[in-house]
């Protein structure tokens, strides 16, 4: 199983209320209450540049027994090009 842009875009904010640590908190609870393991998640790099709280997001993934794939640095939406 994978989860495809942990972070989402650059530029396009998160709903009020949430954000890339709940968001993977809840999926993290999710995959745990059912027994899912193992999970990649692949995400660009690039909103790390300008956040500098999305390391613990993969940190805390990792540590959930989840691992993370690479989508290089910046990859645009379909929708954008």
């Amino acid at each position: 199983m994978a989860v495809d842009d942990l972070f989402m875009w650059p530029g396009l904010p998160f709903p009020e209320g949430s954000s890339p640590q709940t968001v993977s908190r809840q999926l993290i609870a999710a995959f745990a209450n059912n027994g899912v393991k193992q999970v990649y998640a692949f995400s660009c790099t690039r909103p790390v540049e300008d956040t500098k709280t999305l390391p613990e997001v993969l940190d805390a993934w990792c540590s959930a027994g989840h691992h993370v794939g690479n989508h290089t640095h910046y990859h645009c939406a379909l929708n954008w090009c």
